[in-house]
C-alpha cells in the first residue's frame, strides 16, 4: 500500500491511499477518513498478509488506543477501541508515547506508556491485543506502574540519581513462538542545542506470559553517545527473536574495548546474560553510523556487520559473525 496523509492548517484529515496485489496491479483507491476524531490524534496504517488494512489511532485527547480493519473483499469496517488514559486519583493521564506491532496471524499488540499531564511524571506501561478472528477480541493487560520504587531501582541498576523517569520510549514489541510478549523500551535523549550530541542509555524490557500477564521485568544499563551530525543512526539497539530468546546487539565501548556486544534475554523468565564482545573491531570514533545500520542476523548463530578496520581505513568490510 501507497498512502500519504491529507491535511489541513497542518492538522490530519484523512489518508489517501493505493492498494495493490503481490503482483503489483493496483486493486483499488481508498480514503481512511479522520474528520470525526478532533484536533489531536496520531495515526498509521499497516498491512497484514491477507491484504487487509489496520489503521492505528491514539485519538479521543490522546486516551484511547482504536484500530480500524478495511478488507479488500468487504465494505465493513472493523473497529475496536479501549481507553488507556483518563482520570485516576484526581490527576488526568494520557498517552505520552504509543507502538503497535501486526503479527502474520493479524494479530495486533499495543503499547503504550502513559503519562500524567500536568506534571508530565510517567504514569504507567500498558499493553492491548487486538484479535481480528472470528467475532473479535480484545484483551487488555493488567498495567504496570511506574512507581518510586521502579525508579529507584532503575537509580540502582545505572548508577545515577535521578529524580524522576525521563526520556524513554518504546521501541519494540518482540513475540516468541510461545507467545510470550517482550516490551522493549530505551531511553533517548540529546543534550540541548542544534548541534549538540545524542545519548541512548539503559533499556526497560517487560515480559508478559502467553496469557498477556506482566511476569517479570529488566532493566539493562548502557551509555552510548553521537555526535549530533549521526543523530541516533549510530547508538541504540538491534533485537531478534529466536525460540525463547530476545538477541539484543549493541556498539559500545566496555571496560576501554569498542565492539560490537551481544547480550540474551530469556523472554520466559526475564534472565539477562553479560555482553559478550563479537570481536567486530570496531573503530572508535566519530563515524561509526554504519555499524548499526548493517548489523543483522541470518539465523540465531549467525551474525552480519560492517566494520572499518581502523581509523585511518577508507574502506568497509563485510563480516560474519559465528557465535558460539
Amino acid at each position: 500500500m501507497v498512502w500519504r496523509y491529507l491535511t489541513r492548517n497542518e492538522q490530519i484529515r484523512a489518508i489517501s491511499a493505493s492498494v495493490y496485489d503481490e503482483k503489483l496491479l493496483k486493486l483499488k483507491d481508498r480514503t481512511y477518513d479522520f474528520h470525526d476524531q478532533g484536533g489531536f490524534f496520531s495515526t498509521t496504517v499497516e498491512v497484514g498478509n491477507d491484504g487487509s488494512q489496520f489503521v492505528t489511532l491514539v485519538s479521543d485527547g490522546m486516551k484511547k488506543l482504536t484500530v480500524r480493519r478495511y478488507r479488500n473483499d468487504s465494505p465493513e469496517v472493523k473497529v475496536m477501541s479501549v481507553s488507556v488514559g483518563g482520570t485516576f486519583g484526581g490527576k488526568e493521564v494520557n498517552v505520552f508515547d504509543s507502538r503497535f506491532s501486526l503479527q502474520p496471524d493479524n494479530i495486533l499488540y499495543a503499547a503504550a506508556i502513559c503519562n500524567e499531564r500536568e506534571s508530565g511524571l510517567y504514569h504507567s506501561l500498558k499493553v492491548v491485543k487486538f484479535d481480528f478472528s472470528g467475532e473479535g477480541e480484545m484483551k487488555f493487560a493488567p498495567e504496570v506502574k511506574f512507581s518510586p520504587e521502579y525508579l529507584a531501582e532503575t537509580n540502582k541498576v545505572t548508577g545515577a540519581t535521578a529524580k524522576r523517569l525521563e526520556d524513554v520510549y518504546l521501541t519494540d514489541l518482540l513475540l516468541t513462538d510461545e507467545k510470550q510478549l517482550v516490551v522493549v523500551c530505551e531511553k533517548k535523549y540529546e543534550e540541548g542545542g542544534d548541534d549538540s550530541p545524542g545519548h541512548t542509555r539503559e533499556l526497560h524490557l517487560f515480559g508478559y506470559n502467553e496469557f498477556q500477564t506482566p511476569s517479570w521485568h529488566r532493566i539493562i544499563a548502557k551509555d552510548q553517545v553521537a555526535p549530533a551530525a549521526e543523530g541516533f543512526s549510530s547508538i541504540g539497539y538491534r533485537a531478534a527473536v529466536f525460540g525463547p530468546d530476545i538477541q539484543v546487539v549493541t556498539w559500545e565501548k566496555i571496560k576501554n574495548k569498542s565492539d560490537l556486544y551481544l547480550r540474551r534475554v530469556n523472554a520466559q523468565t526475564g534472565a539477562v546474560q553479560e555482553p559478550k564482545g563479537l570481536g567486530l573491531n570496531v573503530a572508535s570514533d566519530q563515524n561509526p553510523s554504519y555499524v548499526k545500520d548493517f548489523t543483522t542476523w541470518l539465523d540465531a548463530k549467525t551474525i552480519i556487520g560492517v566494520s572499518r578496520p581502523s581509523k585511518k581505513s577508507a574502506s568497509l568490510m563485510l563480516n560474519k559473525i559465528a557465535v558460539k
